[in-house]
C-alpha cells in the first residue's frame, strides 16, 4: 500500500501517536499510518464527524 504525504492542514498527531503519512480514506474515515513513544509501528483510523 502507497503511503502519501500528510496533508498541510491534517493532524500530526493522534492520541499518543505520532502520524507518518496517509494510507487511505473514505466516506468512513481516514487511515494514517503513526508510531507510538515507543517506535511501534500502528495503524490510526479516525472517524468522519457525521454533519
Amino acid at each position: 500500500m502507497r503511503v502519501r504525504a500528510l496533508a498541510r492542514d491534517g493532524p500530526r498527531q493522534v492520541g499518543p501517536f505520532r502520524l507518518v503519512g496517509m494510507l487511505g480514506g473514505g466516506g468512513m474515515g481516514r487511515v494514517y499510518p503513526g508510531r507510538s513513544a515507543q517506535g511501534r509501528t500502528v495503524a490510526v483510523k479516525t472517524a468522519q464527524a457525521r454533519g
